[in-house]
């Protein structure tokens, strides 16, 4: 098992390594990409501005190797600020930026699930994504799953599958079942 801080590491490696700086997945039978650039882009619309949009900073969205490993980084990037951002940005309405906003939501939303640390959370944030999981017919399982079957058909350069070691550890739904800390619930 992988600890959260090894996912967050992982989710934005992918990204960064891929040739082209772009995934492709599936949703809803429809095909997107997400695309690094616009990261990057985003970045250089906010940079000296003295109010932003987003949390990016130009080490987040140009991380060399070993800044990729700091969870801080990450947590720039893959934040509800940031696709909010690509999303309002008076700069980028001209982009397609459908594919990164869904990829950067769905990344998010795993992490919401993941992330809880104390059974009533979801009260505090006023998230429901945030309660603690404690019934196997926990909407929370049915996302987990779906983002375990996402995470599996993600593909990089020339529409090639890409190949995580880390990705079964993780993403498989056998496994994340056992994230769970409040794991009350019997896999059959």
């Amino acid at each position: 098992m992988f600890s959260l801080v090894s996912l967050w590491k992982t989710d934005d490696n992918i990204y960064l390594t891929e040739k082209t700086g772009e995934i492709t997945f599936d949703h809803n039978g429809e095909e997107h990409t997400a695309n690094w650039q616009q990261i990057r882009q985003l970045q250089k619309c906010e940079d000296g501005q003295l109010c932003t949009m987003s949390r990016l900073t130009y080490q987040a969205a140009n991380p060399k190797p070993i800044e990729r490993q700091r969870v801080e980084t990450c947590l720039k990037v893959f934040c509800n600020e940031t696709k909010e951002a690509l999303i309002e940005h008076p700069e980028l309405r001209k982009e397609n930026v459908d594919g990164t906003v869904l990829f950067l939501e769905k990344v998010i939303t795993f992490f919401k699930i993941m992330n809880v640390k104390s059974l009533y959370e979801d009260q505090k944030q006023n998230d429901p994504l945030r309660a603690g999981i404690s019934s196997p017919h926990d909407k929370q399982l049915q996302i987990l799953t779906d983002f375990a079957h996402f995470a599996d058909k993600l593909k990089g350069f020339q529409g090639k599958r890409i190949k995580i070691d880390s990705r079964h550890g993780h993403c498989h739904p056998s496994h994340l079942f056992g994230c769970c800390r409040y794991d009350k619930i019997t896999i059959t």
